[in-house]
This record gives C-alpha cells, sequence and structure tokens, in this order.
C-alpha cells in the first residue's frame, strides 16, 4: 500500500481502524491492480455517496459488482 492510498483512505475514511485499511482497499476498491489515483478516486466517489464505514464501502462495492454480474447475464 502506497502512502498515497493511505493518505486517501485517512482523508476519506477517517474512523477506519488501521487494522481494516488492507480490507477497505482489497474490498472495495481497484487496488492492487489500479494506480493510486484511481484507488483515491473510488474513496473519494464512495465518500460523496456518503459512506463513511468499512462495512458501508463493502456492501456498495458488492451490490455494484453484483449489478454489473446481473447484466453481464442479461446480454449472453
Amino acid at each position: 500500500m502506497s502512502m498515497k492510498c493511505v493518505d486517501a483512505i485517512t482523508r476519506y475514511f477517517p474512523e477506519i481502524p488501521e487494522g481494516d485499511l488492507m480490507t477497505l482497499l482489497w474490498g472495495a476498491t481497484c487496488f492492487p491492480f489500479g494506480s493510486d489515483e484511481q484507488v483515491e478516486a473510488q474513496l473519494r466517489e464512495l465518500h460523496e455517496l456518503g459512506i463513511t464505514t468499512l462495512d458501508g464501502a463493502l456492501a456498495h462495492a458488492e451490490a455494484v459488482t453484483a449489478a454489473a454480474m446481473a447484466q453481464i447475464g442479461r446480454k449472453r
């Protein structure tokens, strides 16, 4: 995890305990496959949606993934 990712988490999710930082990154962002800028943009988007907790971020990511998978199923 880069310092840019840590800074973004601190900025948008200041209440997340240190032990949950990797869970937030892996579960709710494109980390480790995206750039630091992409990760920050995703964290900022969550914050703008009013999502400020780990559980909220993970639930949102699950819902977005489920919606995308449903779209794939309809295209077959």
